[in-house]
């Protein structure tokens, strides 16, 4: 093994750290040094190991999206898109070296000694390096904190497979055979082509940003959409609520009468059976929970009344809010909150919620258990969030241990 196998063996490994760097970088997590040393190993072994070119891009494309999958804990339509990113990414980034090498060919001929030969090969490999750096910042940049979606992951996929194909076939096909090179116009148009896959991924994400971006949109239109029948349709609910309650106040007098005269007679069976009857449709009206807010009463209970034994509610009327936000407020919350509760064991479910008005201030809580697992922030927490920066307000999210928290603070006096 002479200088120049251990140099490129040095710019190997720094290669499989930098691209699990902006991995991570990329992904919003944090490696350990397990993760690290195993990484570098799997993509040494890859470079260096006497096996077939496409053995080894195939073992080190898999420790990328494997990689993705389990250690950096993402979904397989994130782990196949980023893995395939990072590596055509890098594959670009060698590429341009190459053509940047063959270009100086000329000039290290000049200088034909070992001492040129190796700064020249470092110089290329930082330049490779340096090429990937820029490159995946700009590419971080583009889609950093996006998330895939099957509606759309192929159509950044695709094309992404397309130019990786394509730089994989010019590095180990044209560059291993100079008169090819030669045939089809030389070192300057390969470089020029590389550059163009360059700009070809990044218009890829930049096109992939757009159509996550009017995902997104169009999933708020439609929950907000959803939302506002729900609200017209709890608004509606209130409304009978409280004409069956008109119709059953202005009734009771009479109810009462008709007992009275049962009574009077002693016809006991028959005013007991009456009194059933009315025992019966009083229930029919009546709500399971009550809170001083008839849309919120009407939204408990027609989400809670499942769980009702492992709910707790400390609440009052919300003063100044409009009903519209009352229930984009509680109904995505109790959503959210019922939802983590179902995939746990039934004395492990609990759901707590508050409400309390300090002058001006509204102050809104919400606490479940769930299963302690990473989570990522919804369209409907997004939507709570929304409303309650109408009211001058903000929401705020966090956990201890498997408790989850959501607290809202409001003003109520805007409205």
């Amino acid at each position: 093994m002479d200088a120049s196998d251990i140099l490129s063996y040095f710019f190997c490994a720094a290669q499989a750290a930098i691209q699990l760097f902006w991995m991570c970088k990329l992904l919003s997590r944090k490696p350990d040094i397990l993760l690290v040393v195993l990484f570098i190993i799997v993509n040494f072994a890859a470079i260096s190991l006497p096996v077939p070119f496409f053995v080894g891009l195939i073992i080190s494309l898999s420790s990328v999206i494997l990689c993705c999958r389990f250690a950096l804990h993402r979904d397989r339509c994130e782990a196949m898109l980023y893995g395939v990113l990072s590596a055509e990414i890098m594959w670009l980034s060698y590429g341009i070296f190459d053509s940047l090498l063959s270009l100086m060919g000329s000039l290290m001929n000049k200088f034909n000694t070992p001492f040129i030969g190796m700064i020249f090969l470092a110089l290329g490999n930082i330049l490779s390096l340096a090429a990937y750096c820029i490159v995946f910042t700009a590419a971080h940049r583009i889609i950093k904190n996006e998330r895939t979606h099957l509606q759309n992951i192929m159509i950044i996929f695709v094309p992404l497979m397309l130019v990786f194909i394509v730089e994989v076939y010019i590095v180990k096909v044209l560059y291993s055979v100079a008169d090819t090179r030669s045939a089809i116009g030389g070192d300057v148009e390969l470089l020029l082509v590389q550059g163009l896959g360059i700009a070809s991924v990044l218009c890829v994400l930049f096109a992939y940003k757009k159509c996550a971006d009017n995902f997104r949109m169009s999933e708020k239109i439609r929950l907000y959409d959803r939302e506002r029948r729900y609200s017209q349709q709890y608004e509606s609910e209130v409304k009978s609520y409280l004409d069956a309650a008109k119709s059953m106040r202005h009734d009771f007098k009479n109810h009462i009468l008709i007992i009275g005269e049962m009574l009077r007679k002693e016809q006991y069976s028959k005013a007991a059976g009456y009194i059933s009857e009315l025992n019966n449709s009083c229930e029919n009206t009546e709500l399971k929970f009550h809170t001083g807010s008839p849309i919120l009463d009407i939204i408990f209970t027609d989400k809670l009344s499942a769980i009702s034994d492992k709910v707790t509610i400390n609440c009052a009327a919300v003063p100044g809010i409009e009903a519209t936000d009352i229930c984009v407020i509680f109904a995505n919350a109790v959503d959210n909150a019922v939802c983590a509760v179902s995939k746990l064991p039934d004395d492990e479910r609990f759901i707590k919620i508050t409400t309390q008005s300090r002058g001006e201030l509204l102050f809104i809580e919400f606490e479940n258990s769930f299963d302690g697992k990473p989570f990522e922030i919804g369209t409907g927490i997004e939507n709570i969030i929304s409303a309650a920066e109408k009211y001058g307000g903000t929401a705020q999210i966090s956990t201890h241990g498997n408790t989850f928290s959501l607290k809202i603070i409001m003003c109520n006096s805007q409205h």
